[in-house]
């Protein structure tokens, strides 16, 4: 072979693994069928478990985790977390955003990406 290029592979859609697919449609804010959508749940109260979330979040669509966000010291839940849908996200937000759970009313909105976190000040220590 002389070194010339003759030909330049350009990837397509076609050529991307299914969670490529997912997260460039997640990237560009398109919307796939099969695609997962990413639910924030706030204002929790302290009794909530995952199966309590998962059966309240099933009548709606299909779940497909729940992951309910706990102090690392205590274990004791804070209060919030996110619910991930294969399908009915949209449904489920209008339907249970500001409703009643255990005598507190819930924040359910779509999820945002984590934001970038600061470096600690050298003035605060870790905790560990």
């Amino acid at each position: 072979m002389d070194g010339t290029l003759t030909h330049a592979f350009i990837p397509s859609v076609k050529h991307l693994s299914e969670q490529n697919k997912c997260d460039l449609s997640f990237q560009y804010g398109k919307k796939e069928t099969g695609m997962s959508t990413n639910i924030y749940v706030g204002n929790l109260p302290v009794s909530a478990t995952e199966d309590k979330i998962r059966e309240l979040f099933n009548a709606y669509g299909t779940v497909e985790r729940v992951n309910l966000i706990t102090d690392r010291e205590t274990g004791r839940l804070k209060g919030f977390g996110f619910v991930e849908m294969t399908s009915g996200g949209q449904e489920v937000i209008a339907a249970l955003d500001q409703r009643e759970l255990d005598g507190r009313q819930l924040s359910v909105s779509l999820a945002r990406p984590r934001e970038e976190r600061s470096s600690r000040s050298p003035s605060r220590p870790r905790r560990w």
